[in-house]
């Protein structure tokens, strides 16, 4: 009978660490830099344990990519709950999840991957897509040139934020920004 140490199964944890190490990866040296071999050796599990998970380095990317709309949109529909319905709703929760607090290290995890994936084709359509079925859906309360100028204006915040060339609090903009969509939601009330 064997004494040797077995590693307790757990694949979920498994999966998460391969794809927290895949993130990091491709946060650090960019999408190209996720291979197979060089998840398996960050996330210290066998080229066939990633494989197990992650067939082909398409189904890692696309599973990482997947995973990080996901959270966004989660953190979207969060925000949304509250206010469902009413105009303004969805770019409101966009300004807040957009613009989050840079020292939140898990906000900037998220936000750098996200920059990681729109320097890839295949990944910008993907979260594109996603971010066009959630305006879908929101069409009714959110779709005026004015709002999706907010929206537009969060965008550019955070890139300026995450590149640091914009030394203006995350408050102060956010702040800027959900005040004009109440200003809008103000104008569009007494014009009707």
């Amino acid at each position: 009978m064997s004494t040797a140490h077995k590693r307790e199964k757990n694949p979920e944890r498994v999966r998460k660490a391969i794809l927290n190490n895949a993130a990091q990866l491709a946060i650090e040296h960019g999408v190209q830099a996720v291979t197979i071999q060089a998840v398996a050796d960050a996330a210290s599990v066998t080229k066939g344990g990633v494989m197990h998970h992650f067939p082909t380095k398409k189904a890692l990317l696309d599973a990482l990519f997947a995973d990080l709309a996901d959270h966004w949109e989660a953190e979207l529909n969060r925000h949304i709950t509250s206010r469902s319905g009413e105009v303004g709703t969805f770019t409101r929760a966009y300004v807040e999840v957009s613009i989050p607090d840079p020292t939140d290290a898990s906000a900037r995890t998220y936000s750098y991957l996200a920059l990681a994936a729109i320097g890839s084709d295949e990944t910008r359509y993907y979260l594109s897509e996603r971010i066009h079925n959630l305006l879908e859906r929101h069409s009714e309360t959110d779709n005026f040139i004015e709002l999706a100028t907010i929206r537009f204006a969060a965008e550019g915040f955070w890139i300026s934020q995450l590149t640091n060339m914009e030394s203006r609090s995350h408050v102060e903009v956010k702040r800027h920004l959900l005040k004009l969509v109440d200003n809008f939601i103000q104008v569009r009330s007494t014009s009707k």
